[in-house]
């Protein structure tokens, strides 16, 4: 039970990040090539991130905030 509820927040989390993530690039009037090309990422993972489907690490955010 206790790991379901874990697992959950770290679900929620991930959709969080990226919103902001999104959010924050369009703001910028980045496309998400531009974005993902600055932050030496590959599209389709900034798009799975963006989407709540895949984590970054620590190093990838801050790549992203720096792009």
């Amino acid at each position: 039970m206790f790991g379901s509820k874990k697992r959950e927040g770290k679900i929620m989390f991930k959709r969080e990040i990226g919103k902001r993530i999104r959010q924050i690039r369009e703001e910028k009037e980045m496309t998400r090539e531009q974005l993902a090309a600055n932050a030496d990422i590959t599209t389709k993972f900034l798009y799975e991130v963006e989407n709540g489907k895949k984590g970054l690490s620590a190093t990838t955010l801050l790549k992203i905030a720096n792009a």
